[in-house]
């Protein structure tokens, strides 16, 4: 009874570490079943009654211990010390299989068959590292040796000299053992470097997975941020024409006199512009916020300026201050680039122009100049406006920041020109002086140069003879 128990353990503890203790890969590549090690077992039992039932009562002692033995594993399993249980089972198969090999005739054929079988099925390629597996493997080779050259195992040799067996299958087995070894070894390292290969695959795609998500991170908090930034600062704009509007409309319900109504009405209907300019300055921001990839076509720069220039503000102001508008162009007018990001650059360059110059100056000017520079497209814009004061240069570019806060401005303006400019790897510089003026100087890389659509010839006749379109207000 105890003995179909003792199957019984070893059944599940085998299973157990094929199917919950991972003893051998997915694929089962290297894994042979269960069974044959079961068989194994089997072979003991049927050993000792053979011995019983034969004569070989010298050898009873020597298979029970064997079956005691197998009980070790259980109880260190038992304690979840799996790795102790799984070593321990292995040396004790490969030692009894060592021993059955001894004591049987190279005749029967088993010699050849029980020790590779025992091997095989003992080995579970779960090290992490060659040297323990190597170590593992030698122990049988070494009882082999040992045995060989030793007297220590007398009973053993007197009882094969006994029964006529010849010592040959003892380096039968030595052989065997010597090339099952060297096969698993090769196998151990070749599915090493696999499952090495595996994981490093498997650590690149996390590390770039968690970097993405990193970089993720990072974006959604600054969105947050920029978030947070702009509802407080759309608060605070907000609130002074608000406020001025609310006022006049007070004013305005308890005036009697038509001529003061109708100046209330008409301060009324320039807050009224302002708050609503300032919405769509937001809302366009928003818009180009969302503009990941620019698509790539051609774009004409004269009829680009042109229309930024004809934008029913921009025409006012410079109807109504006098303002002289020059457009310089040094390079062909038709070349292939990022269509929305050249009109955000360009157009709220510009427009940033317009708003900032002095009216108190008699010939107010913004030019903008567009050429080719150490293949190069660098586009200037130029003014003689209030000016930038020096502590402000650094600052210019930051969201929301105003260097006037006198002006309904959003500050975003130039803050998107940088992030466009940035987007295409070029770079942008400010050159300014309080009461002159200041020059915006953009340069795109020379990536940009291999899309001009024009012949050398063309080109050359081209400098110099480009009409300078020059908007004329009188």
């Amino acid at each position: 009874m105890r003995k179909g128990i003792g199957l019984h353990k070893v059944i599940s503890f085998l299973q157990s570490f094929r199917e919950e203790k991972g003893i051998a890969p997915s694929n089962g590549k290297y894994f042979l079943l269960p069974k044959l090690v079961i068989a194994t077992n089997l072979m003991v039992i049927m050993q000792l009654f053979i011995d019983i039932f034969w004569g070989g009562e010298s050898f009873i002692v020597y298979h029970l211990a064997f079956l005691v033995l197998l009980s070790i594993p259980f109880y260190f399993y038992q304690r979840k010390e799996d790795d102790l249980a799984h070593d321990i089972l292995f040396l004790i198969q490969n030692t009894y299989i060592f021993l059955g090999c001894q004591l049987m005739s190279k005749s029967t054929g088993l010699v050849y068959f029980f020790f590779p079988i025992v091997v095989m099925v003992c080995l579970t390629p779960r090290e992490e590292n060659v040297l323990p597996f190597v170590v593992k493997l030698l122990i049988p080779i070494i009882s082999l040796l040992y045995c060989s050259y030793t007297s220590s195992m007398l009973s053993v040799f007197s009882a094969m000299e006994h029964s006529g067996i010849e010592l040959t299958a003892l380096w039968i087995n030595q052989c065997l053992a010597m090339l099952v070894t060297a096969m698993l070894v090769y196998i151990k390292v070749d599915q090493d470097r696999e499952r090495t290969e595996e994981l490093e695959a498997m650590l690149e795609k996390k590390v770039e997975a968690e970097e993405n998500l990193i970089e993720q991170k990072e974006e959604l908090s600054q969105v947050n941020t920029n978030l947070n930034e702009l509802v407080c600062h759309m608060s605070h704009s907000l609130r002074g024409p608000i406020a001025s509007l609310t006022g006049l409309l007070q004013l305005a319900k308890y005036e009697e006199e038509l001529t003061a109504i109708k100046k209330y009405h008409q301060e009324s209907e320039i807050l009224v512009q302002r708050v609503d300019n300032f919405i769509k300055e937001v809302n366009a921001y928003h818009m180009a916020q969302k503009i990941s990839n620019s698509r790539v076509g051609y774009i004409s720069f004269q009829q680009l300026i042109r229309e930024v220039h004809e934008q029913g503000k921009l025409k006012n102001i410079a109807m109504k201050d006098k303002i002289d508008f020059n457009f310089k162009l040094e390079m062909p007018d038709s070349i292939k680039l990022p269509i929305l990001d050249i009109e955000i650059i360009i157009y709220n360059l510009v427009q940033n122009a317009f708003r900032f110059h002095d009216p108190q100056k008699q010939n107010p000017f913004v030019s903008v100049e567009m050429r080719l520079e150490a293949g190069q497209i660098v586009i200037k814009v130029e003014d003689n406006g209030v000016g930038i004061p020096q502590e402000s240069l650094d600052h210019v570019f930051k969201m929301f920041y105003r260097a006037d806060y006198s002006m309904m401005s959003t500050g975003l303006g130039l803050n998107l020109v940088k992030r466009r400019v940035d987007s295409l790897g070029g770079q942008i510089k400010v050159d300014s002086k309080l009461g002159e003026g200041s020059r915006f100087t953009v340069v795109l890389p020379d990536k940009f140069v291999s899309y001009l659509d024009y012949d050398e010839t063309r080109y050359h006749d081209l400098i110099g003879k480009t009409d300078i379109y020059r908007a004329e207000v009188s």
